[in-house]
């Protein structure tokens, strides 16, 4: 009988995990990587050898604590000290997007966090005169497309997308509308049937979780490389997509503690996340790295059981 279920065990690959992981703890209790190499991802996280579910069950406890601990600071955290900024360092040049906002007061309405202005312009100045293409989700009055029209330049193609019809009204030189639900992926689908090109996507559509993941699960991927995903109003500490991109995110560390390791296929679409009030942004890689790779310079190393 027992002979019976280490056969199944070994067919099933229960085997080979449970070896792998225990391999695993040993190396995180010794410091050092793990000694064997499969596939190209020696020293994974002992955690991920059990595979992606169960890892991710086993681990759910402690990462729920260590939540629990990083949130419990941010609640305690002192006020900073009042720095006075020093008005000879501060650019030269306005952000023009929110003095395209400021002068904004008749005509289509904007309806923006004042906040947004500058993070957009952190991540989006690069495509400045430059051919861009934009897929907008949420175009509401519409004033929005002319902003983006005047920051990029006319070079700017402007893909709106609504569940209002009325949109329509605001197709134009550069601009297609397109009518759909962002939480239908039949809609994306066919919209993405046309082959558009992209480069930015500004999500402030429903602000609904179910339809924010939705939009990035069909978006992200059709992007082009160096490209920029943004979501915004992204309300509240325990809006649910928080926790979506926290579960897109933490396998861009998944390469565990080899010093060559395979990168995997989520670093081909995510470069770096970046988390703001209210606002979440995505870069695209120009290039997926084909591996990771773990380098030492020099001649002296403090001396350690298993760096050789």
């Amino acid at each position: 009988m027992r002979s019976a279920l280490r056969r199944l065990a070994t067919a099933l690959g229960l085997t080979q995990r449970a070896q792998s992981f225990r391999g695993g703890v040993r190396a995180h209790r010794d410091a050092r990587p793990t000694d064997s190499a499969s596939n190209g991802r020696a020293g994974a996280d002992p955690f991920e050898s059990l595979g992606g579910a169960v890892g991710a069950a086993a681990r759910y406890p402690i990462s729920l604590r260590y939540f629990a601990r990083g949130y419990s600071y941010a609640q305690q955290l002192p006020a900073a000290r009042t720095v006075v900024p020093n008005t000879a360092e501060q650019p030269s040049d306005p952000n023009l997007l929110e003095a395209y906002f400021e002068a904004h007061t008749e005509g289509p309405g904007i309806w923006k966090w004042r906040h947004y202005f500058d993070i957009y312009d952190r991540h989006l100045a690069r495509f400045r005169g430059r051919p861009v293409r934009i897929v907008e989700v949420g175009i509401f009055g519409g004033g929005s497309i002319g902003m983006w029209r005047e920051y990029f330049g006319s070079n700017v193609h402007i893909y709106g997308v609504d569940i209002d019809s009325s949109c329509r009204a605001l197709e134009g030189e550069g601009v297609e509308i397109f009518i759909g639900d962002q939480s239908d992926p039949a809609f994306w689908e066919s919209f993405l049937a046309g082959s558009p090109e992209i480069d930015i996507v500004l999500d402030d559509g429903g602000h609904l979780a179910s339809q924010q993941s939705v939009t990035l699960e069909c978006l992200l991927p059709a992007m082009r490389p160096g490209g920029v995903y943004i979501c915004e109003d992204i309300q509240g500490g325990f809006q649910p997509f928080h926790a979506f991109v926290d579960g897109l995110t933490h396998p861009l560390s998944a390469i565990g503690f080899a010093e060559n390791a395979i990168a995997g296929p989520v670093h081909e679409h995510v470069a770096s996340v970046h988390r703001y009030p209210l606002l979440t942004v995505i870069e695209k890689p120009t290039a997926g790295p084909r591996r990771f790779e773990s380098l030492r310079h020099g001649s002296d190393f403090p001396s350690s059981k298993w760096l050789s």
